[in-house]
């Protein structure tokens, strides 16, 4: 059983450099919520993936490291399964990419099909104000 590329989450889909990641909270991005999830986006010139991401269950919200490594497998997945909506609406807009942030805002674990249907609602109202944007833009 072999797995296409787009079905993975490779290493250059995830943000890695602290350079980015200072870049995505420095205020000049954007962000919306999706409950359990504040999602924070930007656009990038230069990028190694359409869409990078990072997932952040903070701490404070949950103590054990069981439950914050379990909140970001679901987010993962979740996003994975997801992610071509995103990918094809960024890749034909311009040329370069995004990067997105998933902080968990909830101190309560979540089902996978919680999780999964705020994915897919932050992911339809980036894609929106993306679309927008891009508009305005051309306009």
């Amino acid at each position: 059983m072999s797995r296409k590329s787009s079905d993975t989450l490779s290493k250059a889909e995830r943000i890695t450099s602290r350079i980015a990641i200072d870049k995505l909270f420095a205020g000049t991005s954007s962000s919306v919520t999706a409950y359990p999830f504040r999602v924070v986006y930007m656009r990038q010139e230069q990028t190694k993936a359409p869409v990078s991401v990072i997932i952040s269950v903070p701490k404070k919200r949950f103590r054990n490291a069981v439950d914050r490594n379990r909140m970001k497998r679901l987010v993962r997945e979740a996003y994975r399964r997801q992610k071509h909506h995103l990918s094809n609406a960024v890749g034909m807009q311009q040329e370069g990419g995004l990067l997105i942030a998933f902080i968990c805002i909830t101190s309560h674990m979540c089902t996978y099909q919680t999780v999964y249907s705020s994915i897919g609602k932050a992911l339809d109202k980036i894609d929106g104000n993306l679309f927008r944007d891009y508009n305005n833009i051309e306009s």
